[in-house]
């Protein structure tokens, strides 16, 4: 599939964290995969494994507590990936000034081993005046210990009860008096009286063991104790942080006394100052590098430009900094570095051409004509010999006839034969870097680093939307239907309120609304529950995405709906062309929908393939355990299968497989190493030790064998109860209405 199909969205080594009251739980664990265009995937799971989390990244939608803590989420679009700016003069003077900055910086290589001799002897000074990382460990390993006993108890302190134990033991007794009471009540009229009186020992047995528990009982509030444990951990925290700051104090204070030592550090940094000022004023920056800064120039210029003038200011003069502490300790400019260096505003833009009348294509008859004349012109000048190599220069920088025009005028010019190389970089650049020049860029979009709301706004919506599992709280209530599809059209396309009413009454067409143009002005409380979700699909759509993700679509709706609204998306997805999404914890949907299958739990994905690979040869026991949940492979008299047991807390790190403890096929080695992925085939893969080639050779649960005969089954006879559902109301409604056309006749 990789092959054949272009990567949309590329996910690698995906970590994402919450911060609950004071600790952190990892959703989403070091996960990779790549999502393809115009293909159908399933994101499958129990509820808490991670799969609204997962798909929640790709829109910027995490709760406020969430952070992205590792990984990337790259995301090909060439409609938002390319970028275009039309140059003014003021830009022309900004790429000047930078070009003469770097160069200028450049010339800190010459003085980088002296730089970092100075580096290290300062580190090295400094630390002497701070603490050790040892001495800071201990400290930071007595305030974690602290504060998570504190959290443990404002857990606690939270559903205790506001009393103490004496005082709940007595509420007890008052309530168990209450209910002997009843039963002396009903004792007078019962016959059976032995039942009656058994039970009321019982409850009299159980006052006396409360009474028992009320003499040492404890008088003190329960919430109040642990407030006041909660306050002395705090002065404990306290205390530390105040001895940590003292001994830190001490340190500065101890190495501040010693002035001969200061002295010499002083006058070593002088001297090595004095030798690296030297060494670069005298290095002279190579051609290499020169071409390369203004290659950077460009970029800094295509990336800061997507901002306002102001923002412009702060980030321009931000990579300044940045660039000058890379050349000082002369860092590799490649592709790594370069991106960290541009991590502060979101995206490094790439240079990738120019558009201007020395660049544009001309016609063909053109061409010719200004090809002739540039030759007969150097020619006529008796320098014919230079010609061949101007066009070789200009085909390289894909420049056109105007352009080696242009260059032969200058050559005549200035005479500069000798040096004609240098001039033809001098006039292009000059040609490039022109007012009204159209400077074209390219930047890989990672969704990790979008900071800004107007970023996610060019997103959301537009490229990728989202289809929610309650169509009703998707929609407002107070607001016409059409009004919603209609304000999305307007936000994101540039028309009229006219045009986006027709484009809005055409989509609810398109999602199976019966006479669109009368209900467009409705409220939702108008439609049925199948109605508002393809409402809601219809306002996913309105802007035509390249991403539809649906979190649970029918789980909302009746299951006669169900099946409409999957037939809906799967119809809209042949005629408009994008990849869908689907989250869900229902294998039964995933095989009429589904191109491919990620099967997730606590946050990894387990098992990954084609649909008929996972449903036809799983490999992970917690899919066959899925797959064996199925309702249509329910045996008549026989319990459901269900999987036992419960996920493992996502506040630990997890060891060895998570799937462990609930896996009846667990082996000694899942308990103490995670396995890797193991893949079965091109497309399939799954991480369980059972797949290694030492592990015993264990077979699929029999529940599950021949599952697609089982499954072809259940469909049929579900077809047939289906048939005669409907034939029974549709004689039914046959009958109501004769008997009903009977009275009216009769009257």
């Amino acid at each position: 599939m990789s092959e054949e199909k272009k990567v949309l969205l590329s996910i690698n080594n995906l970590e994402v964290k919450f911060n609950v009251r004071g600790r952190q739980l990892t959703a989403i664990r070091d996960v990779s995969f790549d999502i393809y265009e115009n293909e159908s995937i399933a994101i499958v799971g129990e509820s808490g494994s991670g799969k609204s989390v997962l798909t929640k990244t790709f829109t910027g939608m995490l709760e406020s507590n969430g952070i992205i803590t590792k990984g990337n989420i790259i995301y090909q679009d060439d409609q938002l990936s390319a970028l275009k700016i039309k140059l003014s003069r003021f830009d022309v003077i900004r790429y000047n000034k930078l070009v003469e900055f770097l160069n200028r910086n450049a010339k800190y290589i010459g003085g980088k081993d002296i730089y970092l001799k100075m580096q290290k002897l300062k580190n090295e000074f400094e630390q002497s005046k701070r603490l050790t990382d040892e001495e800071l460990e201990t400290y930071k390993r007595k305030i974690d210990d602290l504060n998570y006993q504190r959290t443990e108890y404002y857990n606690k302190k939270i559903v205790a009860p506001n009393k103490s134990k004496k005082q709940q033991y007595e509420e007890d007794i008052k309530n168990l008096q209450v209910q002997i009471n009843g039963l002396n009540k009903k004792l007078l009229q019962a016959e059976n009286k032995e039942e009656i009186e058994t039970e009321i020992a019982s409850l009299n047995a159980q006052i006396e063991e409360l009474n028992r528990k009320i003499e040492t009982a404890s008088t003190e509030n329960e919430r109040k104790r642990y407030a006041q444990a909660i306050k002395a951990l705090d002065n404990q925290i306290k205390e530390i942080k105040k001895e940590e700051k003292q001994a830190r104090k001490a340190r500065c204070l101890s190495v501040k006394q010693n002035k001969e030592a200061i002295l010499e550090y002083k006058q070593t940094m002088a001297n090595l100052n004095k030798d690296y000022i030297k060494a670069v004023d005298n290095y002279v920056v190579s051609e290499n590098v020169l071409k390369r800064n203004k290659e950077l120039a460009k970029e800094i210029i295509l990336s800061i430009n997507r901002y306002s003038i102001l923002t412009q200011f702060f980030y321009l003069h931000s990579l300044k900094d940045r660039f000058e502490n890379a050349f000082r300790n002369n860092l590799e400019f490649n592709d790594k570095t370069l991106e960290k260096l541009y991590e502060l505003i979101t995206f490094r833009v790439l240079y990738k051409g120019v558009e201007n009348e020395y660049f544009n294509p001309l016609d063909e008859k053109e061409a010719k004509e200004l090809e002739k004349t540039n030759e007969k012109t150097l020619k006529d000048a008796k320098k014919g010999v230079y010609y061949s190599k101007i066009v070789n220069y200009a085909k390289q920088i894909n420049a056109n006839e105007k352009f080696v025009q242009y260059v032969i005028k200058v050559l005549l010019e200035s005479n500069r034969y000798s040096d004609l190389d240098k001039l033809l970089e001098e006039t292009s650049e000059k040609l490039i870097i022109s007012p009204n020049s159209i400077l074209k860029g390219y930047t890989i979009l990672d969704l990790t680093k979008i900071k800004t709301a107007s970023e996610w706004q060019k997103i959301r919506g537009s490229r990728i939307a989202m289809v929610f599992q309650d169509p009703m709280t998707s929609l407002n209530p107070i607001v016409t239907i059409g009004k919603q599809i209609t304000e999305v059209i307007i936000k994101h396309q540039d028309c009229s309120m006219a045009e986006a009413e027709k484009r809005a009454i055409e989509l609810m067409d398109k999602v199976g609304i019966p006479d669109a143009a009368k209900r467009f002005k409705e409220y939702p409380f108008q439609y049925s529950g199948g109605m508002r979700q393809r409402i809601v699909i219809a306002i996913a759509l309105a802007c035509q995405p390249k991403v539809l993700i649906c979190d649970e679509p029918t789980t909302a709706l009746d299951v006669t709906i169900q099946a409409q609204i999957i037939e809906l998306i799967k119809k809209l997805q042949k005629e408009f062309q994008f990849t869908t999404i689907y989250i869900t914890h229902d294998l039964g949907v995933v095989a009429s929908v589904a191109d491919r299958v990620a099967v997730l739990y606590a946050g990894q994905i387990v098992e990954a393939g084609l649909v008929h690979e996972i449903f036809y040869d799983p490999r992970h026991p917690y899919t066959w355990a899925l797959l064996s949940s199925l309702p249509q492979l329910a045996i008549k008299g026989q319990e459901l299968f269900s999987i036992q047991g419960t996920p493992p807390s996502l506040y630990n790190k997890i060891k060895g497989d998570a799937f462990a403890e609930r896996n009846p096929y667990c082996l000694a080695v899942d308990l103490e190493y995670e396995p890797p992925r193991f893949y079965v085939s091109d497309t399939h893969f799954a991480k369980t030790w059972l797949l290694d080639p030492r592990a015993p050779k264990i077979s699929k649960p029999s529940l599950i064998e021949n599952i697609h005969e089982k499954l072809e089954l259940a469909q049929t006879k579900l077809n047939k109860e289906e048939y005669a559902y409907v034939r029974h109301n549709k004689e039914r409604s046959n009958l109501v209405t004769t008997q009903y056309r009977h009275r009216i006749s009769k009257r």
